[in-house]
């Protein structure tokens, strides 16, 4: 299998969670440019609870801006108000200490 394949059913399996309403991405970029700084996605739902894992990660480029923070503040809002959840967890990595 080419890494293209493996790409495109990623990419497959990823539309067909969201359409099916298990997985929620959110792309993140600059207002103004529309230049790419990051990505966010609400995945691992727990729908007993109900609860998301919010997983993230933030250009090179853009890190130390605050804007990471500014989108996890408004993602969470939208988890909580619009989508219902109850909790997020989040996994911190213990190398990164800007997260």
């Amino acid at each position: 299998m080419t890494a293209n394949w493996k790409s495109w059913l990623f990419v497959r399996k990823k539309l067909l969670e969201y359409r099916y309403g298990i997985y929620f991405p959110f792309v993140l970029e600059h207002k103004t440019t529309k230049e790419l700084i990051g990505y966010i996605s609400l995945k691992t739902i727990d729908n007993s609870i109900p609860k998301v894992e919010l997983a993230y990660f933030i250009d090179a480029a853009w890190e130390g801006k605050g804007l990471a923070g500014f989108a996890l503040q408004e993602i969470s809002k939208r988890a909580f108000e619009e989508l219902q959840f109850k909790a997020l967890f989040v996994r911190i990595n213990a190398e990164n200490p800007a997260s």
